[in-house]
């Protein structure tokens, strides 16, 4: 085990992660406070720094502790192939994915594949069609990325539409 690690703080929610690597994609592999492995965009966090063996208690949770001691980290999941998307006119977004809900569901095996630049849909009934790109969404919904429902379960979903997903209402 090493003797110190690198802990990087989420911009919204604050809350300390364990790095494990920041990988060339854009992407890192992290420990959650509830001890989880996770791939998620490194554009979520504050400037990492080191922590210390004899700091590891006072900073991290137990949980976060023992996967390290573990070695979890050898089983994260590997990062996928990114797909192009549907080829577009130039000067209009690349939609890659689409779906139809009946609230606002953002599923994770349809967004995380895609590349920053590139837009989903999502058509919601009674409501009209929510288009957003990927680093808007890791921007705007940054409750929905770090969240345990979304990388755990694989999906999130609004009970109420949300006041912050107007503008990207069609």
């Amino acid at each position: 085990m090493n003797s110190v690690v690198y802990a990087v703080r989420n911009k919204s929610s604050k809350v300390l992660f364990v790095l494990l690597e920041n990988m060339v994609d854009g992407k890192m592999r992290i420990i959650n406070p509830e001890g989880k492995i996770l791939i998620v965009p490194d554009g979520l966090f504050e400037p990492g720094f080191l922590v210390s063996w004899d700091e590891m208690a006072a900073t991290f949770t137990s949980a976060q502790i023992s996967s390290l001691k573990d070695g979890k980290q050898k089983k994260a999941p590997a990062t996928k192939r990114v797909p192009k998307g549907i080829p577009m006119k130039p000067g209009v977004e690349e939609i890659a994915a689409t779906w139809k809900s009946s609230r606002l569901t953002f599923f994770k095996h349809k967004i995380e594949p895609l590349r920053d630049s590139l837009s989903f849909s999502i058509e919601i009934a009674g409501k009209g069609t929510f288009v957003i790109s990927k680093a808007e969404f890791k921007k705007v919904f940054n409750d929905v990325v770090i969240s345990v429902q979304y990388w755990k379960e694989g999906d999130f979903s609004y009970g109420e539409f949300p006041d912050k997903a107007l503008p990207f209402l069609r």
